[in-house]
């Protein structure tokens, strides 16, 4: 029998990675086949180390933290939801001058907005927990009173609490999506109201496929189920919908009746924003 020196070369070389030692070791110890060993490396790595984030990418400041992801209702407990990393700064170049002019605790909401839009434009929500207790490492009363400042400067935060209508926090959707059936652009609402361009895409287009699925004569139980949204925001947007459209731009309000029910896209990607 002639042997085939490169096959066995590239079989020996296999078992020198990372991946076949922790197989080996979960065979061993798990006593489990191989096949099993493999699906629990195939999970180790995508969850320690996800194809969404290049730890050679990070910048000085920045941190990688698990948040829950958007994707999950507000009825999920925690322990069961679904989690994605994301990738948020924690100290940034300009916060040296936001400090000298807002002092520290201007600079420190300042830091919560971003941190938290962020973690949604990459498909996460933060908690009040999570900032004070993994990023910021403040009391919870002392977010508790930044959010309640940033709500007077009219600046809503993109909160687990506020993105699922979770408490009292009023939602911002409202807002958003009557002044693009106004006519407003993306950029324009981005300034006005201090949420990225993608978020605000992401809002308009279940908005979009709510209606859509309302005309085909879904019920608000079903509508909810097939955007993975709330029923009090399905509501909510149908309602908006009944009040604003006679006052509507006749752009928006073709734009809204022609659109088609797609199911929800995956969270994009941290990047450029849509314009």
């Amino acid at each position: 029998m002639i042997r085939n020196q490169k096959f066995e070369k590239q079989e020996r070389l296999k078992f020198k990675t990372v991946d076949a030692q922790f197989a080996q070791s979960v065979q061993k110890g798990l006593n489990c086949s191989p096949f099993e060993a493999e699906a629990i490396v195939k999970i180790a790595r995508e969850t320690y180390c996800p194809e969404n984030i290049s730890l050679s990418s990070l910048r000085p400041g920045q941190m990688v933290v698990t948040v829950i992801s958007e994707l999950e209702g507000a009825s999920k407990k925690i322990k069961e939801a679904a989690m994605v990393s994301v990738v948020v700064t924690v100290d940034s170049p300009d916060d040296i001058l936001i400090r000298e002019k807002e002092g520290v605790d201007g600079l420190r909401r300042r830091r919560i907005f971003r941190i938290c839009q962020e973690a949604l434009d990459q498909g996460g929500l933060m908690t009040v927990e999570d900032l004070a207790h993994r990023i910021l490492n403040v009391g919870e009363r002392t977010i508790i009173r930044d959010l309640k400042k940033l709500r007077q400067q009219e600046i809503i935060v993109p909160l687990r609490s506020t993105i699922r209508d979770i408490g009292r926090t009023i939602t911002h959707k409202e807002e958003i999506i009557k002044l693009w059936l106004s006519g407003k652009q993306y950029g324009y609402i981005s300034r006005s109201l201090h949420h990225s361009c993608n978020s605000i895409k992401r809002y308009v287009d279940t908005f979009k496929r709510t209606i859509a699925l309302s005309n085909e004569g879904h019920t608000s139980a079903n509508i909810a189920f097939l955007i993975g949204s709330s029923s009090t925001l399905v509501k909510t947007y149908l309602a908006l919908w009944e009040n604003q459209k006679k006052e509507a731009v006749s752009s928006r309000i073709k734009e809204v009746e022609q659109s088609n029910f797609q199911a929800a896209e995956k969270p994009a990607k941290k990047g450029g924003a849509v314009i």
